[in-house]
């Protein structure tokens, strides 16, 4: 069912739970230093519940994104 369909882990940057037609997101980025981290992560909160109940048809519940890292160009 959806849960294979949306099977994936933390090494791929996503882990996402499904249960009772709703669901739950982690997303795990590596962010650009100097960026405006809060506003880039709002932004993929609601792009991914967006993307989610339009492509899949899930309510998502929550979207909780991690900047596992900082990127710093030398």
């Amino acid at each position: 069912g959806v849960n294979r369909l949306l099977r994936r882990g933390k090494a791929d940057g996503v882990v996402i739970e499904v249960t009772d037609h709703t669901a739950k997101v982690q997303v795990h980025l590596r962010a650009a230093a100097g960026c405006d981290m809060h506003g880039v992560s709002r932004s993929v909160q609601s792009e991914v519940a967006r993307s989610m109940h339009n492509i899949v048809g899930i309510d998502v519940v929550a979207v909780d994104v991690f900047v596992d890292d900082v990127a710093f160009h030398h």
